[in-house]
């Protein structure tokens, strides 16, 4: 894959997950709700909670694709030519998208105001369109028929922490 296509795929996922707030930021407040004083508090620090778990997941599922998604180490961003299982992969196929999709909701809730919260689908939706129409379909091009087993083995996402906090190291003697 090209760096610009690389380039493309960061620019689409950070629009979609800074849209929430923008909305919000430049809709007029007019008919708005805005959540009053503590919930605010409470849904800040719950929005803050899904922007750092969606770092997280994102940042593990990156450094176990660079560590394991590859029969050669290159420098350079390259498309994955191995299937990785470890960690989160080995619960769920697309931690990474699962992480920004969070990262998106996050910076809805964060908001305080209620369209920022609705707006949140967006990064939702076009999280699941990306997996559905470039995600999904490369990997079955580059990995064949292991990852279509894959598929069948193993679900799209998962929220159970088991699969979130997944460990991504193998101990000596496993």
């Amino acid at each position: 894959m090209t760096p610009a296509r690389y380039a493309l795929r960061a620019i689409y996922w950070l629009l979609l997950i800074v849209s929430p707030a923008l909305i919000a930021g430049y809709m007029p407040s007019t008919g708005d709700t805005m959540i009053p004083g503590r919930w605010r508090i409470v849904l800040a620090i719950l929005g803050a909670a899904l922007i750092v778990l969606g770092i997280y997941l994102n940042a593990i599922a990156g450094r176990l694709l660079r560590i394991y998604g590859h029969t050669v180490r290159t420098r350079r961003f390259t498309a994955p030519d191995r299937l990785v299982r470890a960690g989160p992969y080995s619960c769920m196929r697309h931690p990474a998208q699962l992480g920004l999709i969070l990262v998106g909701i996050g910076v809805g809730v964060i908001t305080g105001r209620l369209v920022g919260m609705l707006s949140a689908f967006i990064p939702v939706s076009g999280g699941l369109l990306f997996i559905l129409h470039v995600e999904e379909p490369e990997a079955r091009r580059l990995l064949g028929y292991e990852y279509h087993k894959y598929e069948e083995e193993v679900p799209p996402f998962s929220l159970n922490p088991k699969c979130l906090f997944a460990r991504t190291t193998r101990r000596r003697g496993n």
